[in-house]
């Protein structure tokens, strides 16, 4: 199954279409977790919300993740190993408040995040969506390098 989640926040209407334009093509399960949308699919099922068990458990069991560039959902999909894609929420279309969440996507390609722009790269990686690779894995906690760092960094203030 693909998983499909926005967040819970603000409507995120072009991740949503694109991926119910990309669905009524596709052969497999895809669920979405929609949240403030404006747009409801009708090429996939989807809830608004999720509750956290829910979700955890849907995360733990898809087999790709499509989603805004949250710092939740990839962290999780970086600790499970899972496949993503990405899209950050730009804030000209008011999809928030600024452009964080690009920057976010920048920075996360260099862990092996596959993260789309826009629309047309969206649906360039879901048409060719055996090509994309899990995320790079990570721990649940700091590494010891990192702890040691910051460390020194406080001490030398």
């Amino acid at each position: 199954m693909i998983f499909v989640t926005v967040g819970a926040q603000i409507q995120f209407d072009r991740l949503i279409k694109t991926v119910d334009q990309w669905a009524a093509h596709y052969d497999g399960a895809v669920f979405g977790q929609i949240g403030n949308s404006n747009y409801f699919p009708e090429n996939f099922e989807y809830k608004q919300f999720l509750k956290k068990i829910e979700y955890d458990e849907i995360l733990k069991t898809t087999s790709l993740i499509i989603s805004h560039a949250g710092m939740g959902t990839i962290i999780s999909a970086m600790e499970l190993e899972k496949k993503i894609i990405i899209m950050p929420r730009l804030a000209q279309f008011r999809e928030h408040r600024n452009d964080h969440q690009y920057a976010t996507a920048q920075a996360f390609q260099r862990y092996g995040v596959t993260t789309a722009f826009n629309e047309d790269q969206l649906l360039n990686f879901l048409q060719n969506i055996q090509e994309v690779q899990p995320c790079t894995k990570i721990g649940k906690f700091a590494s010891k390098e990192l702890l040691y760092t910051i460390e020194q960094f406080i001490k030398s203030r």
